[in-house]
């Protein structure tokens, strides 16, 4: 019984040690060539990672430090951009007014009283006759001018587009179109234009006051 069992696990024996010859065959082929071939790798990684720690990101760093100074220089230049456009007027001219007043007041009172920005074209001014006198004052932004005229050419005025004719003083529609194109002879204001007129000591008639503006408009 026992001769029988003996030769019964010879042929298993034998199929077991082909398997163990096949597995040391994987096995050298594993340390002879994958593992040399990881080990390889591996020394490739530790080379390129240590031309990543040594070169590249310290480029990198620097290109980061060069974007920061770029970026402080642009918003430096947006700046000094946005200051200057701050300055530069965001509106449209609007079209042409006119204001008007007849008075007797021994005191300023107001022909027109603008707040914002705008353009003064002219101002006319009379008087009944020769003996009477007008006394204005145009301000704008602030800064005051005066002026006198009497029934003769006596004139001394802050003012544009004005043609005196038989002592009065009048809007000349051909010197706003003239001046309207070279842009040199009309007054602009920023933040207000007041104009304001009396009658002078002596005069009892009327004196009449007439104003061509315009306001800038969104």
């Amino acid at each position: 019984m026992s001769n029988s069992f003996n030769i019964s696990v010879i042929p298993e024996i034998a199929a077991l040690e082909a398997k163990i010859d096949t597995i040391d065959t994987v096995v050298d082929n594993i340390r002879a060539v994958d593992v040399v071939n990881l080990s390889s790798a591996i020394a490739n990684n530790a080379v390129d990672i240590g031309v990543i720690h040594n070169t590249d990101i310290p480029d990198l760093s620097t290109i980061v430090t060069n974007i920061g100074v770029a970026v402080v220089a642009i918003d430096t230049v947006v700046d000094d951009i946005q200051a200057k456009t701050d300055t530069i007027p965001q509106k449209i001219r609007g079209t042409m007014k006119t204001a008007h007043l007849s008075t007797t007041s021994a005191a300023y009172v107001e022909v027109l009283n603008v707040t914002g920005q705008g353009i003064l074209y002219g101002i006319s001014v009379n008087v009944a006759d020769a003996a009477d006198k007008i006394r204005f004052k145009i301000t704008i932004d602030g800064i005051a001018s005066e002026g006198t005229h009497t029934g003769d050419t006596d004139i001394n005025s802050l003012v544009s587009c004005i043609t005196s004719a038989s002592g009065d003083f009048y809007f000349n529609p051909v010197a706003f179109i003239q001046t309207d194109m070279s842009g040199t002879f009309y007054f602009s204001f920023s933040t207000s234009l007041l104009i304001e007129i009396k009658r002078d000591t002596g005069t009892a008639n009327n004196v009449l006051c007439s104003v061509w503006y315009a306001e800038d408009e969104f």
